[in-house]
């Protein structure tokens, strides 16, 4: 009976592992080689998990609906002053595939950003059609790699930040942009975060890893 109990004891040893290194990564913003801005010169919106699964979340962890009405105005007049001056706009959607980390998604965090749900897409509040829409599996965009590809592509220095959550997916992509020298700007009045009491310390430390700060109004 022993080598059994061994087996299953292993087993549940390497699956606990295997959920705290998801969970690692899922909140570790990613490294990169730094950008050439002399190659690159170009400026992108990107938005951020504006999902429905998250914008219309209700119970624990959830955005107030005052809040979040707020929120879309200010992300669409942000994204009409980008169509104005025909900057790209980028949406970024949190979605997790696959049966395991799925349910251990489901388990630990809830329903919300799992591959098949109807709430997966931008909530339909916001009008936007995206030059280029991405998935990611964790909470620095720049874990896709195909988003980082097409940055390069369109030779993109400048990234407008903006979307939810401040504390969250919004800091560890301004992380990973920093990290790789891209100029990071956060449009703080289109961006939200369902802990404010950390936002503070979570700001000062984006400012002094080199990201800016701005509003709709004075963006671009």
């Amino acid at each position: 009976m022993i080598y059994p109990l061994y087996t299953l004891c292993a087993a549940l040893g390497l699956f606990i592992l295997w959920v705290m290194t998801s969970i690692y990564l899922l909140l570790t913003p990613t490294k990169g080689r730094p950008i050439n801005k002399q190659e690159r010169s170009n400026s992108a919106l990107i938005l951020i998990d504006m999902q429905s699964d998250y914008t219309r979340r209700e119970g624990k962890n959830s955005y107030r609906p005052e809040d979040v009405e707020t929120l879309i105005g200010n992300v669409n007049a942000l994204i009409r002053k980008a169509e104005a001056q025909n900057m790209p706009v980028v949406t970024i959607r949190q979605v997790t595939h696959g049966k395991l980390k799925i349910a251990v998604n489901r388990m630990l965090a809830g329903p919300e950003g799992l591959a098949g749900n109807p709430g997966i897409y931008f909530d339909d509040r916001i009008k936007v059609s995206p030059t280029a829409d991405f998935e990611k599996e964790r909470g620095d965009a720049f874990s896709t790699l195909a988003f980082e590809d097409w940055l390069a592509a369109n030779k993109i220095s400048q990234l407008y930040i903006a979307g939810i959550d401040g504390c969250y997916c919004i800091k560890n992509t301004s992380f990973g942009g920093r990290n790789r020298d891209y100029d990071v700007t956060i449009i703080e009045d289109a961006t939200l975060t369902v802990f404010p009491d950390r936002w503070t310390k979570v700001r000062q430390h984006l400012k002094e890893a080199g990201a800016r700060f701005s509003s709709v109004a004075a963006a671009f």
